[in-house]
Parts: C-alpha cells; structure tokens; sequence
C-alpha cells in the first residue's frame, strides 16, 4: 500500500521520466549532487501531495513506487562504493519522499485534516518507513542514517494533528 490504488499510468511519461531522473540523481556518488537531487524530488513530492483526492493518492503512489525501483536499481557492475552510492542514494530518495508527504503541514502550526487525509499521509509514511527499516537491516552503515530519516518522518506526522 501506499496511499492508494493507480500505478505508473497514473503519471504521464514526462512525469514518470523526471521522477526515474531525480531519482537515479540521488544515487549519484557526488555529495552535492545527491543533495540537489534530493531536494527538487522533496519539492516534487510536496506539489504532489497537495491534494488528497483518488487522482491525487494514485499519483502519490505510483510515484512513491517509481522513485523507490529507480533508486534500488544499482547498475549490474556496481561494486564497492558504486553499490554504497546507490543504497544511501535510496536513502536520501526516500527521506525526500517524506519531507515532501509533510512539507506543507510541518510548519509548526496547527493542522486539522481530514480524516481521509491522514490516512493517505499515514499509508505513505508506513510505506517509507518499511522501506527504511530493511535498509537499516540489511546494512549497518545505513542503520543511522535510516532512524534519523524515520524519526523526522514520524516527527513531522505527529505534528499534522498536534
């Protein structure tokens, strides 16, 4: 789940090719870049859940999934440091997943949302979270960075209600 049905059709191809792009960018074994990257794909994240009809949760998903395989995908030869760019590059794209599920509402003001609107925000934040979480276990260098990325997610859900 992630926030509702739909898939890649819900994206229209430049939408789909600019997520694979911000994607692949994050994974980039430049620092710099992977920040840059990161923060255009929270930008995209954020304008794109700003509105929490079907269309809108369909979109979500299918680019939360897209953004996800694009940054898993390390190339085939990747070894060493070209396989450790790749996972912390799916780190960095799934941190910036969820600072743009929240950006809007994390402000520190008060924020009543619907209750269909925090469940999609609260599918979405499961979805990174599982995501987080088998990285973290699957390699320890990532456990820290991983926790620090959950944390702020569930910081900033919090606050959607407080």
């Amino acid at each position: 789940g992630g926030g509702g049905g739909g898939g890649a059709h819900s994206l229209s191809p430049i939408q789909r090719y600019v997520l694979r792009r911000l994607a692949k960018g994050v994974c980039s074994g430049r620092t710099m870049a992977r920040h840059g990257f990161a923060v255009a794909l929270a930008a995209v994240f954020e304008q794109v859940s700003r509105d929490t009809d079907k269309k809108a949760c369909a979109v979500r998903t299918a680019a939360m999934e897209i953004v996800d395989a694009a940054a898993a995908r390390a190339p085939k030869s990747a070894k060493g440091g070209d396989a450790r760019d790749a996972l912390i590059g799916r780190v960095f794209g799934l941190s910036a997943v969820a600072r743009g599920l929240v950006a809007k509402r994390a402000d520190g003001k008060k924020v009543t949302l619907k209750k269909a609107d925090r469940e999609a925000v609260a599918s979405s934040a499961g979805w990174v979270l599982e995501r987080l979480a088998v990285l973290a276990a699957d390699k320890s260098f990532l456990a820290e960075p991983c926790a620090a990325a959950a944390l702020d997610l569930l910081v900033s859900v919090a606050r959607l209600d407080a």
